[in-house]
C-alpha cells in the first residue's frame, strides 16, 4: 500500500525536497496566473472606457453647437449639430458601454438623440426666422437630458474603474500574503522533516567519533 502514494508520505530527504520544490512553483504560478487575469480586466475596463469617455466628449459638443446654432443660426452650426448627433448614436452601437451602464439606459439615449434631431429638424423648417421659443425650450431641455445621461454612464465608468483598480491591489496583497505564507509553512515544515533530522543524525555521528577515540 505505502508504494502506491509514496508521494504522499515520502520517505528520504531527496524525495521531500523534491515535492517542497514542486509546491513552490505551483504557488509561484497560480500568484503568476492570478496577477495576470487582473491586470487583464484592468486593461479591459481601461480600453472599454475609452468608448465612454467619447461618448461623453460627444454630447458636451452637442450642447456646445447646440448655444452656438441658437445665438447665430447658420448652417454651419447646425451641420456640426448633427454630426455629432450621429457620433453619439454610433458610439451607442459598441457593446464594451454595457460594461458601465444598462441596456436600457442605452435605448433611452438613443431614443432622445432621435427625438433631440427630430426637434432640430423642425425647428429649421420653422418659417420663422427666429424660430420657436417652445420648440427651443423643448431642444435645449432635450439636450440637457443627452448631457446628463453621458455623464451619469461616465460617473458610472470612473466608479468602476477605481473599484477594479482596487480589487486589483487587494487581490495582489492577498496573493503576496498567501505566497508568504506558504513560503514560512514550508520553511518550518522542511526545517522539521530535513535539517532537525540531519542535525540529529550530525549529533550521532559526532558522538560515535568521540566513542570510537576512547
Amino acid at each position: 500500500m505505502r508504494p502506491a502514494f509514496s508521494i504522499l508520505y515520502p520517505g528520504s530527504l531527496r524525495q521531500k525536497i523534491i515535492i517542497a520544490y514542486l509546491v513552490g512553483a505551483i504557488l509561484v504560478c497560480a500568484f503568476a496566473f492570478l496577477s495576470w487575469n487582473n491586470l487583464n480586466d484592468q486593461q479591459e475596463i481601461v480600453s472599454s472606457g475609452e468608448s465612454v469617455s467619447s461618448l461623453f466628449d460627444t454630447t458636451l459638443e452637442i450642447r456646445r453647437f447646440e448655444k452656438n446654432y441658437f445665438l447665430y443660426r447658420t448652417s454651419g452650426d447646425y451641420t456640426e449639430l448633427q454630426n455629432y448627433i450621429d457620433n453619439a448614436g454610433s458610439l451607442l452601437d459598441r457593446p464594451e458601454l454595457l460594461l458601465f451602464t444598462t441596456p436600457e439606459v442605452i435605448k433611452g439615449l438613443k431614443e432622445n438623440l432621435n427625438a433631440y434631431s427630430d426637434l432640430l429638424a423642425q425647428d429649421t423648417a420653422n418659417p420663422a426666422g427666429a424660430g420657436d421659443p417652445g420648440l427651443e425650450a423643448a431642444i435645449r431641455e432635450k439636450g440637457k437630458e443627452i448631457v446628463t445621461t453621458g455623464e451619469q454612464i461616465n460617473t458610472s465608468r470612473n466608479g468602476i474603474m477605481a473599484d477594479t483598480l482596487q480589487s486589483g491591489k487587494r487581490n495582489l496583497l492577498i496573493g503576496i500574503g498567501l505566497l508568504l505564507a506558504a513560503v514560512f509553512a514550508g520553511g518550518v515544515l522542511f526545517s522539521r522533516k530535513a535539517i532537525l533530522p540531519l542535525g540529529v543524525l550530525e549529533k550521532h555521528r559526532r558522538g560515535s567519533r568521540r566513542r570510537g577515540r576512547r
